[in-house]
């Protein structure tokens, strides 16, 4: 069973946001806690097949490690640069904890909520599913995040993994 850590360069990148990753592999990021192997993290994310890739992508680049691995050498640019598509990066100076300004991090977050709302809570969430829908910037899924968790929360299936969606959420609305 092999796990994952984030590396200096990983808590760098959730910190700043400075290398620019995109919005699927910034989200397996952030779920990498040393703890979960790969098929606990492509149950959580819900990448399926694409978080083995993604992981090796991670990796490569120098934002994770093998728990218990020797340290990696710093990334080449040629290995940071090749697998990862870039977004544009958080401005110089720019305050981490407030709303993200490119729409692309709400609406991850958005999309988040919607697909574990329809997973986890089915039928029973379908008016909360319709209010983060009508969610039209972050702050809209700010409001709706509380009664979201807390659904999870309560559903049978949706409790074990709540808590980090919720994290996940916050992480990237700052």
């Amino acid at each position: 069973m092999i796990r994952y850590e984030k590396t200096a360069q990983g808590r760098d990148e959730i910190d700043r946001r400075s290398h620019g990753l995109p919005a699927r592999a910034r989200r397996l990021l952030l779920l990498i806690d040393g703890r979960k192997d790969l098929t606990e993290l492509a149950s959580v994310t819900g990448l399926g097949l694409d978080t083995d890739e993604l992981l090796a992508q991670l990796q490569a680049g120098g934002f994770i490690a093998v728990v218990g691995a020797p340290r990696p050498m710093p990334p080449t640019p040629a290995a940071v640069a090749a697998p990862m598509p870039t977004v544009a990066p958080r401005a110089e100076g720019a305050a981490v904890d407030a709303a993200p300004a490119d729409p692309a991090d709400w609406i991850e977050v958005k999309q988040l909520m919607l697909d574990s709302t329809r997973q986890y809570l089915g039928l029973m969430g379908a008016d909360l599913g319709r209010r983060i829908e009508a969610a039209q910037d972050a702050d809209g899924l700010r409001s709706c995040m509380a009664r979201w968790s807390l659904a999870l929360r309560e559903s049978r299936q949706g409790q074990a993994v709540a808590g980090t969606y919720l994290e996940q959420a916050r992480a990237v609305l700052g």
